[in-house]
C-alpha cells in the first residue's frame, strides 16, 4: 500500500488489507514524514496489527521522530525500529 507524503495511514485500510492477502508478514510505515508534518498512528496500527495476526512483524522507522514523540515498542506493538542518535536523541 501507498500512501501520498501529506496523507495519514488509515488502521482500516491496513488490517482491510491483511485480511484480504494473507501472504503479507511484514508491515513497515514510516512514523513521521517531515515534508509534509504527518505523524502516523503508528501504536494504534501496531496494536490492530497484533491483534489481527501476532505472527506479523511490525516495522517502524522513526528516524525523525524517535526521542521527540511518544514510542513504547511493547505498548504499540513494534517489532522493529529504525531511528537515529544525530535527530531528537
Amino acid at each position: 500500500m501507498n500512501y501520498p507524503d501529506n496523507e495519514v495511514v488509515m488502521v482500516s485500510d491496513v488490517i482491510d488489507r491483511l485480511k484480504n492477502d494473507c501472504n503479507i508478514n511484514i508491515v513497515s510505515v514510516i512514523h513521521s514524514e517531515t515534508t509534509s508534518g504527518i505523524v502516523n498512528p503508528v501504536g494504534d496500527l501496531g496494536r490492530a496489527i497484533k491483534q489481527h495476526n501476532d505472527q506479523i512483524i511490525m516495522m517502524v522507522d522513526a528516524m525523525s521522530s524517535f526521542g521527540a514523540h511518544d514510542i513504547d515498542l511493547n505498548r504499540d506493538q513494534i517489532d522493529c525500529i529504525v531511528a537515529s542518535s544525530n535527530k531528537c536523541l
